[in-house]
């Protein structure tokens, strides 16, 4: 389930997912793409919360339920950290969950494509 290609795929679906929050923050904000993408231990959480992914996928449900569990973690898990920990704790629930939005659907795609075509 853990293979090299999967460890790949998890890294670029972290690291491009969080440059497309960056993204969203910008088109969201008028903020600096920068914001996000510009620190390393954003890339690092996002790929973080990307490692669930080849188990949330190869469990063994079927493959609609897997990505509707897949994408849901994707967008609540950042959300509740960002929440709970990272901040800012004020951000209000639609913002947050509108950036993890695009980072789920951004991250997913991007999971899928490098399992797809590098193995």
């Amino acid at each position: 389930m853990y293979t090299d290609i999967a460890w790949l795929a998890i890294a670029a679906a972290g690291f491009i997912g969080c440059i497309a929050t960056g993204i969203a923050l910008n088109a969201k904000t008028g903020r600096p793409a920068s914001v996000v993408w510009g620190k390393w231990q954003k890339h690092v959480w996002s790929m973080i919360f990307a490692a669930p992914l080849p188990f949330i996928l190869g469990v063994g449900i079927p493959t609609g339920a897997a990505v509707i569990i897949a994408f849901l973690w994707l967008m609540l898990a950042p959300s509740f950290a960002t929440k709970a920990y990272f901040g800012p704790k004020d951000a209000p629930w639609e913002f947050l969950m509108t950036l993890h939005f695009v980072f789920a659907g951004v991250a997913l795609a991007t999971y899928a494509a490098v399992r797809h075509f590098a193995g």
